[in-house]
């Protein structure tokens, strides 16, 4: 019989409980609201943490620094905005709208937009997305981590 723990996962190259994944989803979250309402520059790792209910040592267990945290939240509020639209676009209003299944490829494309349906303001997703946008050709630090990712993302 093994002493390995079995209920250790492996999340960005570090052993880690199960249950930890929620509170990274949770920094990720803060993260996300805090860049989106004040902006890279103006956004405090103390008030990422303070909205999280966490504390700044929690951030720096699983990002090295504003930058690395920057970059986790901006895709994980894209890939937040693609569920989303992906749930939208597979409703029966849009089918009938369109003519099209989920599946259909017009579909798929229409679920890399910003904003869908029921969207009356600006998302988080594309607040953060034009902050990736802003601080990619403004700050040297984020402008080569970013640069490829917001590159590809305009390509699309």
């Amino acid at each position: 019989m093994s002493n390995e723990p079995t209920n250790i996962v492996r999340i960005d190259g570090k052993d880690r409980r199960p249950w930890s994944v929620a509170s990274r989803e949770n920094l990720l979250r803060a993260a996300i609201a805090e860049i989106a309402e004040r902006g890279y520059d103006h956004a405090r790792l103390v008030d990422i943490a303070a909205r999280a209910d966490m504390t700044v040592g929690a951030i720096y267990n699983w990002f090295d620094n504003k930058s690395v945290l920057f970059k986790a939240a901006l895709e994980f509020a894209l890939q937040l905005q693609h569920d989303k639209n992906s749930d939208y676009l597979a409703t029966e209003k849009v089918r009938a709208a369109t003519g099209f299944e989920a599946s259909h490829w017009l579909i798929k494309i229409a679920t890399l937009s910003p904003r869908q349906g029921n969207d009356s303001e600006s998302t988080e997703a594309q607040l953060i997305l034009l902050e990736a946008l802003r601080s990619a050709w403004r700050d040297d630090d984020s402008k080569a981590p970013l640069q490829s990712q917001v590159s590809s993302l305009l390509q699309q």
